[in-house]
């Protein structure tokens, strides 16, 4: 076998490398590419096929992930920014269960803040169906029936406390008024709050795998 045949599936081994590793910064996808040439070339110095080099090392993508997951970890942890974090936690979920549980803190958080901006945005057009509506006195008998089925309700016991929004709403008096807004920005910010706890709480403690030997010396770019 010629020289040129043989180096032919080494090749194509580098460039499926190269491609998998776009997401680094170039210098550290370069420091990889030859680091990975350069243990190939010494083993098939050795006398081993490169078919056998290449099968050792396993596939391109596979060899990658390691390196694209420790650079998306040290990014997150580095910027803190709320985006490069979910993106990891998303990354991780089906592999760590860290990632998983904080996926669904953020998920839960997520839903309390877009429901309240939500709510915000239905009170300035619909006024009359966001709101918080007592039944007083709360332990009197039930006396409202739903027409229909709550889209986002938050809602106790018999209908005596409904608060959020209700379509049609209840029939007895709504008690918040204007105040009803400060109350939803106030949950959408804790709601925030608690899904940028849950994303830093996740990528602080997500470990890449075991044995895998750390590549990127210098914190990457946000």
């Amino acid at each position: 076998m010629s020289a040129n045949l043989q180096q032919e599936p080494i090749k194509q081994w580098l460039n499926k490398l190269a491609r998998a590793l776009e997401s680094l910064p170039g210098d550290d996808s370069r420091e990889i590419l030859a680091e990975a040439k350069e243990h190939i070339n010494e083993r098939v110095g050795k006398g081993i096929s490169p078919m056998e080099v290449l099968t050792g090392f396993g596939s391109a993508e596979a060899y990658a992930q390691g390196f694209v997951d420790e650079y998306l970890l040290i990014r997150a942890r580095s910027s803190r920014k709320t985006v490069p974090m979910l993106r990891t936690v998303i990354r991780f979920a089906g592999r760590s269960v860290v990632a998983g549980f904080g996926l669904i803190c953020v998920t839960i958080s997520g839903f309390f803040a877009l429901w309240c901006l939500v709510c915000i945005a239905v009170k300035i057009f619909r006024p009359d169906l966001v709101g918080l509506w007592l039944d007083l006195p709360l332990s009197a008998q039930h006396r409202y029936v739903h027409s229909q089925r709550d889209f986002i309700p938050l809602s106790f016991g018999h209908d005596h406390i409904v608060f959020g929004f209700q379509n049609p709403p209840p029939q007895f008096p709504e008690h918040l008024g204007m105040w009803i807004y400060p109350c939803l920005v106030g949950i959408a910010f804790l709601s925030h709050f608690a899904l940028r706890a849950s994303l830093l709480a996740a990528v602080k403690r997500i470990q890449l795998p075991a044995g895998f030997k750390p590549s990127l010396k210098v914190l990457p770019r946000a």
